[in-house]
């Protein structure tokens, strides 16, 4: 049960739609989700117990897999996902088009970034 659980976790941090996850695992998208949810808790928790334990490594190693595991994304994609409004797909498309941070987004000349919002609403 743990190595079907670690599959279907390890699918949802490589980007794959929910959807798609639970097709092919044959479960309903409700289970998922709340594996997710819950893998994310207990993640967290075990980051807290590591940083009051000092254990500074694992605990940042954690914070990051908890972050990963709650927004169903690639590491690339986080400092993105923390502007407003940016959804994961927009994200990708960004990173895709080497917009790769809020200070890259900070830094687009606002022509490129509207013809790059252009073409992702046409996606």
């Amino acid at each position: 049960a743990r190595g079907f659980k670690t599959l279907i976790l390890y699918d949802l941090i490589n980007e794959h739609p929910v959807e798609q996850v639970s097709q092919s695992f044959g479960l309903d998208v409700g289970t998922i989700q709340e594996l997710q949810n819950q893998s994310t808790i207990h993640a967290h928790c075990v980051q807290v117990f590591c940083h009051f334990l000092n254990w500074h490594v694992t605990s940042t190693l954690l914070r990051g897999l908890a972050l990963r595991l709650q927004l169903g994304v690639k590491t690339d994609l986080i400092a993105l996902l923390k502007i407003p409004g940016v959804s994961p797909d927009l994200a990708r498309y960004f990173c895709d088009n080497e917009v790769t941070s809020p200070e890259t987004l900070g830094r687009q000349n606002p022509k490129k970034l509207e013809n790059l919002l252009r073409r992702f609403g046409k996606g």
